[in-house]
């Protein structure tokens, strides 16, 4: 005890370096791969037996987390040929200091001996080490698993105790070894079996991977015989691999905020830093230390003694073996502001990063480095004590002494060293988080009925917006709703023609001629364009729907006159510049590649020409892409001529909502408008097909498909027909929404598929009526059989309840209350008077005439419109795995086909 005050006094003084106090050791690789590290110190007849395994939580997977931890603890429960607690017989040696610890890279056990027990020890460690598995059986699993669950509810439960199980998960990347907690998850926890245990043990725990320090009052060669007697027959152990070192890079600010029931707010600020052994490391643990570390370091000073806003605050370096931490922890002041803490952590560690340290600071904090090094240096056993650091620098650097290069960083490290290290790590992307106290609320005792559900009275009166009409000179008809809620304008340009317009020309002209819209103008460059949108204030978009091609514009209602200089000159002037046109005609052939590769785009891509046939307007894909062929044919003449043939004012409908009237209005468009002459258009054939006299079955092979898209349907008749209210409703029982009877029986009765629906697609002629799932593979044939059951029993087997039609009343009424809340949407509805000829009043009387359905008339539409034998139908999926079973329902001849809708038998 004497000579190491005398060191102390003399290290204070300056008079030696931190690199003047050795351990000495003698290292030792037995025959078996065992690494042994032997110190002598005689000052006590006693000796320190330190085991580290090179295993940690690292090691793990992403599944099966929490094994070595849990095996720290199997390995105290007694071994082969000493089946009872660990600590007994070691009670009765006079042993201190027994202990175990498991950390991301690691597990070590420990204890400080007499020096008559060495052997004791020795074969006590070589009998946990050799002779472990016979003692594990599933009862000590359960028994271990529930201990180990029981400490982490316990640590978990303590006041911040999910913070770094938080932290570690969201800064480094999922995959990453140290992206989970060193006790691992429950759930892989509850899941761990028997065999698990035993391979995870087999894996890590042979001797070539584990390190013996024996420090103490021995002789080193009489150490090494006494352990090659005791642990020189157990095995090595296999080949291993190692994870090298993985410093993810955090960008900008990754911020989260955790409640917890604490009294005070806490802030977490991490950065990464490197890894153990990294010069780097050394020096970010002083800067760590100048932060935080005494009553003058810059951050207590300031947060804790100065500002009085928090009641705590500490840095850490936290170097592993592959990554590290660099981080600072602050408490808050009850009710003091988080923001205010965080922001003086900010500008003081912003104030090291611009000058660094001073002389004074950086001496006091090496000094007080050498001084715990030194202390733990008098013990030979413990944390921090002699082979305590021999073992790390083993496991780590393979190399006992290399805790000397720490040393002389502390005696020679200069202050621009820790600002640069700082500036390298500190000033990259942090992860914070921040922990709020948890408010405890109060819960009053509840009054509430709930036998019933509450009813909700009589639903509010709701009436579509009036609106008016007129015609420009030029023969473009306006139709405007004032809306005066907000001051803009919205302006949808209706021109009938659309993807069935493709007819006349090369399939997916008009999808690729809408989006080059505003791609130039005669006067204005895309650029141009976007620029004076943005001025403006107002925004422009152009698109096609399988009759009607819209150019629509939202504009301020103050800048209206320039909105529409914009707004009619995209109308009118269009040039389709080749460059624009050459990169949005790739862009559309990828998405035709896409959708040849995507279940339901192959089949919207064939199900059109099944129902309507050659030469039919509506025959082309759905998604009005065309094909490869087709786009690849076309150029910018024959967007012209698409603009010329179809964009004339007499074949055109604005419409118009928002804050102007009439009167204001017609005078801006005659001015713009009015040079744009009528002219004849071509007439799109949407003439009347037939129902298929059989039903037919079009299967599309994907290889290898996880599931089956079926399409099932026909023709069904236009949206004008009289009868269209009713058959919605009837569409709304069958497969309009959640609750309707397909989604019903294929998804929450059967499980079969995540959301199956019928559908009635709006169109001016006859409309594809379209029944669609995804379902899973080996379910197809009985989906289909379902599908078809449906179908049939709606037509009368099993007619529509009264609940069923008045859940689709209900939902295709009272949702009109919040139907029209925006301009856009009322706009939309005037779109569809337009497009489908409906009565100018069709929309204030929709609801009664939604209300005055009768059963019988919601069944008729039922028989009138489904047929369950004239079905055309589409089945996407692995044709190997389906084919035979759909052959077997004999629906009907089995037509395969490719994604284009080519016939292959």
């Amino acid at each position: 005890m004497k000579a190491t005050f005398t060191l102390f006094i003399l290290l204070f003084a300056g008079l030696v370096n931190a690199a003047d106090v050795d351990i000495n050791y003698k290292k030792f690789v037995l025959d078996n791969g065992l690494t042994l590290v032997v110190h002598e110190d005689h000052k006590a007849p006693i000796v320190a037996v330190n085991v580290w395994y090179h295993v940690g939580s690292k090691n793990e997977k992403d599944g099966k987390t929490g094994f070595a931890h849990l095996f720290e603890h199997l390995m105290f429960n007694g071994s082969e040929n000493y089946n009872d607690d660990w600590f007994k017989p070691f009670d009765r040696v006079g042993a201190t200091g027994m202990n175990g610890t498991t950390n991301f890279d690691r597990t070590n056990y420990f204890e400080v001996v007499p020096t008559n027990a060495l052997d004791f020890a020795l074969w006590m460690e070589s009998d946990r080490m050799g002779h472990l598995l016979g003692v594990i059986n599933q009862e000590r699993l359960d028994e271990q698993r529930g201990v180990v669950q029981n400490e982490k509810r316990q640590g978990e439960n303590q006041p911040y105790g999910k913070v770094f199980i938080t932290a570690f998960k969201n800064i480094f990347p999922k995959g990453h070894p140290y992206s989970w907690s060193v006790i691992g998850y429950m759930e892989d926890l509850e899941a761990a079996s028997l065999v698990d245990v035993h391979e995870w043990f087999n894996q890590y725990y042979g001797a070539a991977n584990a390190v013996l320090v024996i420090a103490g009052d021995v002789d080193a060669e009489d150490v090494k015989a006494r352990v090659e007697h005791y642990f020189g027959a157990i095995p090595a152990g296999p080949p291993l691999t190692r994870q090298d070192t993985w410093i993810p890079d955090l960008v900008g600010t990754h911020r989260q905020v955790m409640q917890d029931r604490v009294p005070q707010a806490r802030v977490y600020k991490i950065w990464m830093m490197p890894e153990v052994g990294n010069i780097e490391a050394d020096h970010l643990d002083l800067v760590a230390g100048i932060l935080s570390e005494g009553k003058s370091s810059r951050l207590y000073k300031r947060l804790v003694h100065d500002d009085r806003i928090a009641s705590d605050v500490t840095a850490f370096a936290f170097p592993l073996e592959i990554a590290g931490l660099f981080g600072v922890v602050a408490t808050a002041m009850p009710d003091q502001d988080l923001a205010a803490v965080e922001a003086a952590i900010d500008e003081e560690v912003a104030r090291f990063l611009d000058n660094g340290p001073t002389r004074d600071e950086l001496s006091r904090i090496t000094t007080t480095r050498k001084a715990a090094f030194v202390r733990g240096a008098e013990r030979i056993g413990g944390f921090g004590g002699k082979s305590d650091i021999l073992a790390t620098n083993e496991i780590y650097l393979d190399n006992p002494g290399a805790y000397r290069d720490t040393l002389r960083v502390w005696d020679t490290v200069r202050a621009d060293q820790l600002t640069a290290a700082a500036n390298k790590w500190i000033a990259r992307g942090q992860y914070v988080l921040e922990v709020q106290p948890y408010k405890e609320r109060s819960v009053a005792a509840s009054t509430v009925d709930r036998s019933k559900l509450p009813d909700v009275g009589d639903p509010p009166q709701v009436s579509f917006d009036k609106f008016e009409r007129a015609e420009l000179s030029n023969g473009l008809k306006v139709i405007l709703a004032k809306r005066s809620a907000i001051p803009v304008v919205n302006m949808s340009l209706m021109v009938d023609a659309g993807f069935a317009s493709d007819q006349f020309g090369l399939a997916g002209t008009a999808a690729l001629a809408m989006n080059m819209l505003d791609e130039g103008t005669r006067s204005r460059t895309a650029i141009e364009i976007s620029d004076e949108l943005a001025s403006l204030g107002a925004t422009l978009g152009a698109g096609s729907d399988l009759d009607v091609s819209t150019v629509s514009m939202s504009a301020l209602k103050d800048k209206l006159a320039g909105s529409l200089d914009l707004f009619a000159d995209v109308i009118l002037n269009p040039i389709f510049p080749q460059d624009d046109f050459v990169r949005l005609r790739d862009l559309q052939l990828a998405g035709i590649q896409q959708e040849k590769v995507q279940p339901i785009g192959m089949a919207i891509r064939v199900f059109p020409k099944l129902l309507y046939g050659e030469g039919h307007a509506y025959s082309l894909p759905m998604s009005g892409s065309g094909t490869e062929a087709s786009v690849k044919s076309l150029d910018t003449d024959a967007l012209k001529r698409f603009h010329t043939n179809w964009f004339k004012p007499n074949n055109a409908t604005l419409v118009v909502v928002g804050d102007i009237t009439l009167d204001t209005l017609l005078p801006q468009l005659e001015k713009r408008f009015a040079g744009w002459k009528a002219g004849a258009t071509p007439q799109k054939n949407i003439g009347e097909v037939a129902h298929r006299p059989v039903s037919t079955v079009y299967l599309v092979d994907r290889p290898d498909s996880e599931q089956s898209i079926i399409f099932a349907g026909h023709i069904a008749p236009p949206k004008s027909v009289d009868n269209d209210i009713a058959i919605e409703a009837m569409n709304e029982v069958l497969g309009g929404s959640f609750a309707a009877r397909m989604n019903m029986n294929l998804r929450e009765d059967k499980h079969w598929s995540y959301g199956a629906r019928s559908l009635i697609l709006d169109a001016r002629g006859q409309r594809p009526f379209v029944i669609y799932a995804p379902v899973q593979t080996d379910k197809t044939a009985q989906s289909m059989t379902e599908i078809l059951n449906e179908a049939r029993h709606i037509r009368g087997e099993r007619p529509p309840t009264a609940n069923e039609v008045a859940r689709a009343k209900d939902k295709n009424t009272l949702t009109l209350a919040g139907r029209w809340e925006t301009a856009s949407s009322v706009a939309s509805s005037l779109a569809e008077i337009v497009r489908f000829d409906l009565p100018e009043n069709y929309w204030d009387e929709y609801p009664d005439m939604v209300r005055s359905l009768s059963d019988e008339q919601i069944l008729d539409a039922a028989v009138d419109v489904v047929r369950p034998d004239n079905m055309v139908w589409v089945v996407v999926g692995d044709r190997a795995k389906i084919e035979a079973e759909i052959k077997d329902l004999d629906l009907g001849e089995i037509v395969l086909m490719d994604a284009d809708g080519n016939v292959l038998n």
